[in-house]
């Protein structure tokens, strides 16, 4: 073996280690900040401030592996529950540009996963809005129907009352049309008590 064939089987690996080691460049290491403090936002649930530093990093960094990791932050900060400003569309937007950058295919076929879990959500979300829509037009249909309800039974307690009262008057009637068939006796009787007085 030659002395330098242990050289040339070496070099291979120096200089890959010279190269992974190599400081980044200034730009990389903007982006690099600002991904970190966007971590930090977001791991003390500061929603707000979190996208607008991921958001920032996607605009100054398309097309770098900052911009992919920006945009999948982004996808599931519009989807944390805690998050008080959750937005399906936002994060099916960023969810489509993540899409859009270079992918494994196990990355990818998360995505499309993702992707297919937000459309049922959406669509989920569209028919709880159908239904409560039409819940509260039945509501509103119930609520007619009671006050129509409670207006009939007054009109109907008016009508029994009324009716009492006319039963009553006819009671009194009756009574009046016995006392005058009575009176008309004594006065025919009366009549002719005088006829043969005369």
């Amino acid at each position: 073996m030659t002395p330098f064939k242990p050289i040339i089987l070496i070099l291979p690996f120096f200089l890959a280690g010279c190269l992974a080691g190599k400081p980044p460049a200034p730009h990389e290491k903007k982006a690099l900040h600002q991904m970190e403090q966007a971590g930090k936002m977001q791991g003390t649930r500061q929603f707000e401030q979190a996208i607008q530093a991921y958001a920032l990093v996607a605009q100054n960094h398309p097309g770098t592996p900052f911009y992919k990791e920006a945009a999948l932050r982004l996808f599931f900060l519009f989807l944390d529950p805690e998050n008080p400003k959750t937005d399906l569309a936002k994060a099916g937007a960023w969810l489509d540009r993540y899409l859009t950058t270079p992918l494994s295919p196990g990355e990818k076929e998360s995505a499309k996963a993702y992707k297919h879990l937000l459309d049922l959500s959406d669509l989920t979300r569209k028919k709880a809005e159908t239904l409560q829509k039409e819940i509260g037009g039945h509501k509103t249909r119930i609520l007619t129907l009671e006050g129509l309800l409670k207006k009939t039974r007054k009109q109907l307690q008016k009508a029994k009352t009324a009716l009492e009262s006319a039963k009553d008057a006819q009671e009194e009637l009756a009574l009046l049309k016995e006392k005058l068939e009575k009176l008309k006796a004594v006065d025919v009787q009366m009549h002719k008590a005088r006829k043969k007085m005369e």
